[in-house]
């Protein structure tokens, strides 16, 4: 195949201030909606014990969504036959998932006009057929043409596996 190293990487770096900027968006989003219920609604609870849920509800949907890597770069390497995915974390921002061609898999959901540019699909990345990493065509920080182009050459790389 190609004796060359492909990367994609995402403009703005995904951080751990992107976690904490959502958890804020959510719990004035969730307060803020909780006001104005309040103010539509016969209360039956007190506005400050209403408010303790909605925070409390806020950090749980927050833990889940920390929870998610965040995904910061792509790459293929041809040379050493790898899949190279580069995330962050709440905790940490370095993380790589190193996946070689022969042990990698795909599994792709695509809508029927899958060759559209804008057709929207999620790919699991699999190694020895276990689903290890979720991307999809809207990753943030990459384009649509970068997702697609990735896309395509993981196929393939997972073909060149085979051989």
């Amino acid at each position: 195949m190609n004796n060359q190293i492909i990367t994609f990487t995402a403009e703005p770096l995904a951080t751990r201030w992107t976690y904490l900027k959502t958890a804020l968006i959510l719990l004035v989003v969730g307060e803020v909606m909780n006001v104005f219920a309040q103010m539509g609604l016969v209360q039956k609870l007190e506005l400050k014990y209403s408010s303790v849920i909605v925070a409390v509800l806020t950090l749980l949907i927050s833990y889940f969504l920390s929870r998610s890597p965040l995904t910061k770069s792509l790459t293929i390497d041809y040379v050493k036959r790898l899949v190279v995915v580069g995330f962050a974390t709440v905790t940490k921002t370095g993380n790589t998932l190193e996946i070689p061609f022969a042990r990698l898999g795909v599994d792709t959901d695509a809508p029927t006009d899958a060759d559209s540019p804008d057709a929207k699909w999620r790919t699991h990345l699999l190694l020895d057929g276990k689903k290890v990493y979720l991307l999809l065509s809207s990753e943030s920080g990459f384009t649509a043409a970068q997702m697609n182009e990735f896309n395509e050459r993981v196929k393939e790389c997972k073909e060149a596996g085979k051989n």
